[in-house]
């Protein structure tokens, strides 16, 4: 609908009505003006309905969606099924022509647009990734393998007398098929293993050998990977491309699913920086998860990718693109950095998991790590598990067992390797295919690779119904494991010796080579699965039960039939309950009842003291005959006694981290060391905080409140260091002592997530080394010093030995001091905080300010709350610190200059931000910035009691100025620079980078920067002359 229909509408519609709509329809123009002139993913991702809505209306360009239109042509986008077209939203002419696939159609004006943004925001994609000298790419309707097959194909048109594709062994199909078939010869280069661990590397040297073997003019190019499995790791492409440019040879990288991995994109954003690269091919589905099919061929340089372009023939399938359209958009850069950082915490639980799950197998996890891409590799010798836990899940599908069947058990990806079984299909030279390695392995001989990616991780997994879930899985276990070996088997393994198992209290069936492997596969991949705070001790007690007493070999099957299923039954009643909130000791199974009220005792019969019903999981304290004149009605736990539960069960405590090292190896304390050496690295800082998020503690905090602050976190920084007179900080750096280089100055009232997020983004900013030593006093200071008979120190006993001064006077000539600003509360209503940056303005120690987006978002509508600071009003938990603080300030220059400091601090650090986050903060700030842009600028700066409350500049057209001016005493200062700040940092924010559209289109005036603080002295009519001037020169800007 065009902008004069609205106008059209106003005879039809109330005035106010067509308005309202007219402005949600411009919002979403809006939208797709930013798409179109910005040509990069949205800050934000877009609705459904926007983005359907865009869809359609680009199909319509599309002369197959012409009105009228009668198309006589042999390529009309004819689609005869009504659901296939909805299906492609009209959009089926595909893409490309015969001489380009990237190549726009003349019939097909909307689907050649949704290539050409396509490509735009894939390219953003990939620089958001970490790979930020990628200049071009393409995004092609063929897989990673296809995809690596038409590179070799272009680059033998650039250099048509290379034959050879000097290959690093990565033992995929894949990989080998698409240099076959291009028709070229892979010389395979073996890898070697990386000394001290268990990793397989690339062989540098090997590689240059078989080069200058056979000629650099007949290699075609080098071939590495980054996205592997351990235990080999992802080639040394720095490495290689400095070799490559060296030698003048190709380097293409097979990055099929290393997007997702910020190591394997630092590998290829040195490789491009530092040698030769001249390709990089990553997958859509495995990287953006979309339908497979795509894959994104980019690099430093166009010339390659626009060759690939060219030599694909004719047209092509126009879906693979617009999934990724449509999940780029949906995603925006908001959403597609949060996967990133998703998939690398969801790796690194991943990993302690699994590490985990090994120790209690009696495993041990290869040391192979060298990206979070790549879990681990849990390694065992053959036959060394206990055959009860190997023969699990390995029944024929007879009898019991198929109550769960393989459907539901949703594990998938797994792959057992082990040494010397032949591959079927494998490239000449290639022995033991499959594991990346030629020579004789040492010990382990067998081992499971893991990975862990873009959503392979669901948060479902620490829910209690999948909790429930995996107790009944595990109770099937328990039913093969005790099933007693009913005849023998005469299947034999590919060697031709019969395989057998024997378990613990019965020897098992005899099991084929395959179903064995299948079975361990499946025991470690839910074995690894997090059991959360009590589903974890509730597996725990149902592995101690003496299964060999109340499951005798001897029962038949449909006795260990109806005893598990009336174990699994107690298991799924368990899973969900609390403790009566009336105090009586019973557990209350959690739910609703059939008209809908929460459980909140055990039943109405145990509240009024008439008995009980099957929402109360007992057990009674009172005889069923006795005080009621309702009997109990019986539950499953009374009709199964081999199952005891009691609410002790799940008191669970939070225990130490593994980044907390040993009490035992605790040399110093807060009282042996001075208060600069309290200090912890920025990744320590990191590390502690997701540990601590790990624990129920985090986890409870966050279900109340929906955050977690460091008032939630006391309990666990007291348990964790009692009797110890160490802080978290010392805890983590029992030998060696870290000195501070920065200090950072929080409010226990802020939420943690967010102050990571601020200080993260703080460090990105200013390049600080992750091995940067913080002041965080939390983690710092000894917090169980209060505690009876504790060792000490108290808090106040490290109080006074001033460590915030101390702390910032020691850091004045090294990084400083950072300010962290959290959405849950003002820092400056702290008066520690404010002590902190008095103490820091007078050692002339350097402040910095870290934002968090929350935080910027909350304040945007009114930068007055944002950038003014009202120190005064600051309080103190006890009065004696109070006063000390207020004495001290006031001493060193008042409140009024630290307000005005700290607003100097913030303005620039707003400054910094909206660099780095421009089209971002544009949108956030919009109400401030369209103050500016509709001429009305309130001076909201200057305080509420000084003389000049409102000056107000109008259209040009009614230019007037009214100034209100009220006395003001002579003790008072003036906050002229504070309006020149205001005015210059508008200035900044509307002034856009030259590749992108004004987002506002009336600029503020130009106004040379002044000192921060006027002198109290200045006249009152000067002040007041001056800031007349400044609007009146914004005035004649505006007719200008």
């Amino acid at each position: 609908m065009l902008p004069q229909h609205f106008d059209l509408l106003k005879g039809l519609v109330n005035t106010n009505y067509v308005e309202q709509a007219q402005q949600a329809r411009n919002s979403r123009s809006k939208q797709v003006t930013a798409l179109l002139t910005q040509r990069r993913l949205p800050d934000v991702g877009w609705k459904e309905e926007d983005i359907q809505l865009l869809l359609e209306e680009m199909a319509s360009f599309d002369t197959n969606n012409f009105q009228g239109n009668v198309g006589v042509g042999e390529r009309e986008g004819r689609v005869i099924s009504d659901l296939v077209r909805r299906r492609h939203f009209g959009l089926t002419h595909g893409i490309g022509r015969s001489g380009d696939v990237m190549a726009e159609q003349p019939k097909a004006a909307g689907s050649s647009l949704i290539v050409q943004l396509t490509k735009y925001l894939a390219l953003d994609a990939i620089r958001l990734a970490g790979i930020k000298a990628v200049k071009a790419c393409a995004v092609l309707p063929a897989a990673t393998g296809l995809t690596m097959t038409l590179v070799f194909l272009a680059l033998r048109q650039m250099r048509p007398e290379g034959r050879y594709v000097v290959w690093s062994r990565i033992d995929q199909k894949s990989c080998f098929k698409a240099i076959g078939a291009a028709g070229l010869e892979p010389i395979v280069v073996e890898l070697k293993p990386i000394e001290g661990t268990d990793a397989l590397g690339t062989d540098i040297e090997g590689m240059q050998a078989a080069i200058e073997r056979v000629g650099a003019d007949k290699v075609l190019c080098i071939c590495t990977t980054t996205s592997t499995f351990a235990p080999r790791v992802p080639d040394f492409i720095d490495e290689v491309a400095m070799m490559a440019s060296k030698l003048n040879v190709p380097h293409v990288i097979n990055n099929a699913y290393g997007l997702q991995c910020s190591k394997c994109t630092h590998l290829i954003e040195m490789g491009c920086r530092r040698g030769r690269v001249d390709a990089f091919v990553q997958s859509t589905d495995k990287n953006f998860m979309v339908p497979v099919g795509g894959a994104i061929v980019a690099g430093p340089s166009s010339t390659l990718v626009d060759k690939v372009s060219n030599l694909y023939p004719g047209r092509a399938s126009m879906g693979p693109v617009l999934d990724l359209f449509i999940t780029l958009l949906s995603l925006g850069a908001s959403g597609w950095t949060g996967l990133l950082q998703e998939r690398k915490e969801n790796a690194k639980w991943f990993e302690e998991q699994l590490a985990t799950a090994c120790q209690k197998l009696g495993l041990r996890v290869l040391k192979a790590r060298l990206t979070h891409l790549m879990a681990a590799s849990a390694a065992w010798k053959k036959g060394s598990l206990p055959g009860w836990l190997a023969g699990n899940f390995a029944g024929d599908g007879k009898g019991p067992c198929q109550r769960i069947p393989p459907t539901k058990l949703q594990i998938t990806g797994c792959v057992l390797r082990e040494c010397g079984r032949p591959y079927p299909v494998a490239p000449e030279g290639c022995d033991k295919f499959g594991h990346n390695w030629q020579d004789p392995l040492p010990q382990p001989q067998r081992y499971r690779p893991a990975a862990c990616g873009c959503g392979s991780l669901d948060m479902h997994w620490q829910q209690l119904r999948e909790a429930t879930w995996k107790a009944e899985l595990l109770g099937s276990a328990l039913f093969l494991a005790a099933r007693p070996n009913s005849r023998p088997n005469s299947r034999r393994s590919k060697s031709g010796q019969p395989i057998k198992h024997t378990i613990g209290f019965a020897t098992s069936r005899v099991l084929t080579y395959q179903q064995q492997v299948h079975a361990e596969l499946r025991l470690c991949q839910i074995v690894a699965q997090q059991f959360d705070d009590a589903q974890e001790q509730l597996v725990e007690a149902l592995m101690a039960l003496p299964f060999a007493e109340e499951c005798p070999h001897t029962a038949s099957l449909s006795q260990i039939s109806s005893w598990l299923a009336s174990l699994v039954v107690a298991i799924r009643r368990a899973m969900s309950f609390k403790l009566c909130e009336r105090g009586c000791g019973h557990l209350v199974a959690e739910g609703k009842s059939k008209k809908g009220y929460a459980f909140k005792t055990c039943c109405r019969a145990c509240a009024t003291g008439k008995g009980h019903d099957d929402t109360c999981l007992g057990p009674a304290e009172v005889p069923e005959d006795e005080g009621s004149s309702h009997p109990r009605t019986k539950n499953v736990l009374d009709a199964n006694p081999v199952f005891e539960l009691s609410p002790e069960l799940f008191l669970v405590e939070d225990s130490p981290p593994s980044c907390l090292p040993p009490v035992a190896a605790l040399k110093n304390t807060n009282r042996d060391v001075g208060p600069v050496q309290w200090g912890m690295t920025y990744s320590q800082f990191v590390e502690f905080v997701e540990a601590c998020e790990m624990t129920k503690c985090w986890k409870d905090a966050e279900r109340k409140k929906d955050f977690v602050n460091l008032y939630d976190l006391i309990n666990l920084l007291v348990q964790w260091t009692r009797q110890t007179g160490a802080g978290i900080a010392l805890r983590m750096n029992p030998e060696r002592p870290v000195d501070a280089a920065l200090m950072v100055s929080h409010c226990w009232g802020e939420a943690m997530n967010e102050c990571s997020e601020a200080l993260a983004d703080f460090k990105s900013r200013l390049n600080i080394e992750p091995t940067c030593g913080l002041w965080f006093c939390a983690f710092s200071q000894y917090q169980a010093g209060d505690e009876p008979d504790d060792v000490g120190p108290t808090v106040a006993e490290q109080l006074r030995r001033d460590p915030f001064g101390t702390v910032v006077r020691a850091v004045s000539n090294r990084h400083g001091m950072v300010v962290v600003h959290t959405s849950k509360q003002e820092i400056y209503s702290r008066l520690w905080c404010v002590y902190e940056i008095s103490e820091a303005i007078s050692a002339h120690t350097a402040v910095n300010i870290a934002y968090s987006m929350e935080y910027v978002s909350k304040h945007a509508a009114n930068l007055d709350n944002m950038l003014r600071a009202r120190t005064r009003d600051a309080r103190c938990a006890k009065d004696s610190d109070e006063s000390y603080i207020r004495d001290k300030v006031e001493k060193t220059g008042g409140w009024n200059v630290l307000d005005r400091k700290i607003f100097s601090f913030r303005l620039e650090a707003l400054r910094s931000l909206v660099k780095k986050h421009r089209g971002t903060l544009v949108n956030t700030l919009q109400n401030e910035l369209e103050k500016v842009e509709t001429v009305e600028i309130q001076e909201c700066l200057a305080p509420r009691d000084e003389r000049v409350a409102s000056v107000v500049v109008k259209h040009p057209d009614h230019f007037k100025v009214e100034a209100q001016v009220e006395k003001q005493s002579a003790s008072q200062s003036s906050d002229g620079g504070f309006l020149r700040k205001y005015c210059s940092f508008f200035t900044d924010l509307l002034t856009p980078p030259k590749d992108q559209v004004r987002p506002i289109h009336i600029p503020p005036p130009e106004v040379p920067e002044e000192p921060e603080e006027v002198d109290a002295s200045d006249d009152e009519n000067d002040m007041l002359r001056e800031r007349l001037e400044l609007l009146k020169k914004l005035h004649q800007d505006l007719d200008e």
